[in-house]
């Protein structure tokens, strides 16, 4: 399915990171190819977060929605839904993993990876990562999350409603997390690979 009506003049990640793969592989101006190498870095980061390819109602991709979240024994009150997805599901898979560090917890990911599944997402244009995201927020993150019509809102509610995450929730989004790790950093090295192979 195209992107164009979501991307005008483009205008989105999507081509934004084509645009910074061209200047990657093409440009002579170093400076010019670190910057796009930084912002490469940052938005194949973002693709593969769900809550950056889909919104719900004006939900500001999970934004507006409230969430209990339960880590271990620590209960997370009042989380917005974005950053449950952003961070608190990665902080629980560190700990599922038992590491603290994000260099080991790469590690960990890397080693962890089959050699065909990481052919196949080495080749994944960036617009299937897109509705592949915006297909898991559809059926996995707004699972369970009450529906709310946020468009027209001028004011945030003084006690929104909020939802708790079941432990099933949390352990599939634990699941799709560690699998978005995966692909981003396969996607990524293929990306700076090309590059390397250019030269």
């Amino acid at each position: 399915t195209s992107l164009e009506a979501f991307c005008p003049d483009g205008a989105c990640v999507v081509e934004k990171i084509k645009s910074f793969t061209t200047t990657l592989r093409d440009s002579a101006d170093e400076a010019e190819r670190r910057a796009a190498l930084m912002y490469l870095i940052h938005f194949v980061g973002d693709i593969y977060q769900p809550l950056h390819c889909a919104e719900r109602k004006c939900d500001q991709g999970g934004n507006l929605e409230h969430v209990n979240f339960y880590l271990k024994h620590e209960e997370r009150a009042d989380r917005r839904l974005h950053s449950v997805w952003d961070s608190d599901l990665v902080d629980r898979a560190m700990a599922d993993a038992k590491v603290r560090q994000d260099r080991v917890y790469a590690i960990q990911l890397a080693g962890s990876i089959k050699r065909r599944d990481a052919d196949k997402w080495a080749q994944q244009p960036f617009d299937e990562v897109a509705w592949e995201g915006h297909a898991i927020a559809e059926h996995h993150v707004y699972r369970g999350i009450p529906l709310q019509d946020f468009c027209g809102i001028t004011e945030k509610p003084a006690h929104p409603p909020i939802t708790d995450l079941d432990p099933e929730y949390e352990k599939e989004g634990e699941r799709i997390v560690r699998e978005r790790f995966q692909k981003a950093g396969v996607r990524l090295a293929e990306l700076i690979e090309e590059k390397r192979t250019q030269e």
